[in-house]
């Protein structure tokens, strides 16, 4: 039987928490989708994309969720 493939949705301290989690757990993660980070905001937390990123997942940053 194969793995669950999961595509994540998140953003925030909580989304990268949650994704942090399933990476470290070993869990089929094939991509993220997210926004982009507003330039001009300060953020102090981490967001899901740093975790991505840092495994070679594959980030998505629609203008929408219902862009095909």
């Amino acid at each position: 039987m194969s793995r669950p493939r999961i595509l994540f949705f998140g953003y925030s301290e909580v989304g990268y928490q949650c994704l942090d989690l399933l990476i470290g757990r070993g869990e089929n993660v094939i991509g993220l989708i997210t926004h982009e980070d507003n330039p001009n905001e300060n953020i102090w937390f981490k967001t899901p994309a740093v975790a991505a990123r840092e495994h070679g997942i594959p980030v998505f940053t629609p203008d929408s969720v219902n862009t095909p």
